[in-house]
């Protein structure tokens, strides 16, 4: 390193810029406190599973997510909810001996149509819907 100056080699950069994510994603028109089930979807550690939501309304909702573990009392399973490939909320469940369980958490939307990940960290956990109920209307008008 001479005068103070490096040079950083990103390793893998070429190939991740040349990947192209392409997919096809009906989008669920919600109801306000409307479920979206997911009885039966891959939760194994490092899964995700993609849907995507339109919403009346723009703002802070409360989304509700259900699921149950057969883990022990002490054990941790988190869930991460992505909204538009913003990390919105993480959801972290014990082990619920088979009982169903709801978090709530708040997230915003800045958009009616959303595009929804749920990252599953560790596996364990079985969910059964989500549901979405609008906490705080936002709009935007202009002036």
């Amino acid at each position: 390193m001479e005068g103070g100056k490096g040079l950083v080699e990103v390793l893998g950069f070429e190939d991740e810029m040349n990947q192209q994510d392409t997919f096809e994603l009906d989008y669920q028109h919600l109801e306000n406190g409307e479920h979206v089930d997911l009885s039966g979807i891959d939760t194994s550690t490092g899964n995700t599973h993609v849907f995507a939501i339109s919403v009346d309304q723009t703002g802070t909702y409360d989304i509700t997510l259900t699921a149950r573990s057969n883990a022990e009392e002490l054990a941790q399973m988190p869930v991460t909810l992505f909204a538009n490939n913003i990390p919105g909320a993480t959801f972290t469940f014990n082990g619920t001996d088979g009982e169903w369980v709801t978090q709530t958490k708040e997230v915003f939307f800045l958009n009616q149509h959303n595009y929804l990940q749920l990252y599953f960290a560790l596996s364990g956990l079985e969910v059964k819907d989500v549901s979405f109920t609008l906490a705080d209307e936002f709009s935007m008008k202009n002036g």
